[in-house]
């Protein structure tokens, strides 16, 4: 009987932290519990990339009648947001883009066909590419868009690359390379003299959590077990980093959005 009465009250506890902190249905939090519905979701989404250049279908990885290779398509369940974010900015001359974090180039793409369709738009694209075969297929990509000369290719960690940029350039910047927080921050801070006043920071994967390891299981009780895991890993995600962004420069910025990504706008006077 006391064991039972121990037990009822750590689900009566459990549930009370599940109702304030992560385990809701909101659009906010889906992907925190939801991988595998982010998979299924990553296989069957239609792909927002059109073909544009007079190059042949690929046949290969989720856009096949496209002429690009892609394998992730993680930027998929978020093309109507970005259409959102980016309706300002559409078809207009001189809009230059900046993302940190590209992998094989999809977000870049879809940016150069939906959003920087300017002759005089460009993106500046920043990556360490540690992997040859994915530099390898962003190289490929972006020259299968007939409009490389829009692309700039910047390869290296943001914390350096950022600092060589000129200041005020950038009409909105992507942040979506390293989700540890302590680079999430170095890469805001850094991007906020980069953009220009009215400008956008877009902040991905806010809610992005690495998954626990199959061996972590401190109390044997599944959604127990992921708790604790967020807070034994509140460094390796974004959430706190933009979290602390925020807060310090909130006098500067507006927010716009807020969800599983973040938009700020940077305020005309600061």
């Amino acid at each position: 009987m006391k064991l039972l009465k121990i037990s009822a009250l750590i689900l009566f506890f459990a549930f009370i932290l599940i109702g304030l902190d992560i385990f809701t249905l909101s659009s906010n939090n889906w992907r925190f519990y939801g991988w595998e519905m982010f998979v299924k979701s990553e296989k069957t989404s239609p792909s927002p990339i059109t073909r544009s250049s007079e190059q042949p279908p690929s046949g290969k990885g989720l856009a096949p009648d496209s002429p690009y290779i892609f394998t992730k398509g993680w930027f998929l369940l978020f093309a109507s947001d970005w259409n959102n974010h980016l309706k300002e900015f559409k078809g207009k001359p001189g809009i230059h883009a900046l993302e940190i974090g590209s992998y094989e180039g999809f977000s870049a793409i879809w940016q150069l066909e939906n959003i920087l369709t300017d002759s005089g738009s460009t993106i500046t694209c920043i990556d360490i590419f540690d992997e040859k075969v994915i530099e390898d297929r962003f190289d490929r990509n972006i020259e299968a868009t007939g409009v490389a000369y829009k692309v700039q290719k910047l390869k290296g960690s943001s914390e350096k690359m950022l600092r060589g940029l000129s200041l005020e350039k950038y009409d909105y910047v992507h942040i979506d390379g390293s989700h540890l927080a302590r680079w999430v921050l170095s890469d805001a801070v850094l991007s906020w003299d980069l953009i220009k006043p009215g400008g956008l920071i877009i902040f991905d994967d806010y809610h992005y959590l690495p998954k626990p390891p199959k061996e972590y299981s401190p109390t044997g009780i599944n959604f127990l077990d992921v708790y604790l895991w967020r807070r034994k890993t509140w460094d390796m995600w974004s959430e706190p980093a933009v979290d602390a962004f925020l807060k310090v420069y909130e006098p500067y910025l507006e927010v716009v959005f807020k969800k599983y990504q973040v938009v700020v706008r940077k305020k005309l006077e600061n």
